[in-house]
């Protein structure tokens, strides 16, 4: 294997570990996952997040709290698919775990501005018929300026 592929092995095993437990993998288990020393997981962690293809939580440089669409960190979007339970970052994202997973989901929410529960049956390929708004308080261009704020 190149070294250039290496950093995409670590993200395919990062995807692999949410789809397979819903939570965010640790640096151990990435390193039995893909046969890589910890200096070489936490490198392909450090190009993957300058590459924004993960975030780690504030303060830390191994622990993943985003890898979209999932969340590594309980959130208000749960999505709940036949293979099991995981938490999306934000509305647009739990739209992404079902298409991901290429599954039926359903995902429950609350309502920003009402605080009312809100839930949404998720088909792959299909509109969404739920009555209801997503609202981005951030324009899309502006994603990464602090995504944990959008």
């Amino acid at each position: 294997m190149e070294e250039s592929e290496i950093p995409w092995r670590v993200r395919q095993a990062v995807y692999h570990h949410f789809i397979e437990h819903g939570t965010a993998p640790t640096i151990d288990q990435l390193t039995k996952r893909t046969g890589l020393a910890a200096d070489g997981v936490r490198g392909s962690l450090g190009f993957l997040a300058a590459h924004h293809q993960i975030v780690f939580a504030p303060a830390s440089s191994e622990e993943i709290w985003m890898a979209h669409p999932f969340s590594g960190i309980p959130t208000e979007f749960l999505v709940s698919t036949a293979t099991g339970s995981y938490w999306a970052n934000c509305a647009w994202d739990l739209f992404g775990i079902a298409a991901l997973l290429r599954q039926d989901g359903h995902a429950v929410t609350r309502c920003a501005e009402t605080g009312e529960t809100a839930e949404v049956y998720l088909q792959p390929g299909r509109p969404v018929t739920a009555p209801g708004v997503v609202h981005f308080l951030v324009p899309p261009r502006h994603f990464w300026k602090n995504v944990a704020f959008t």
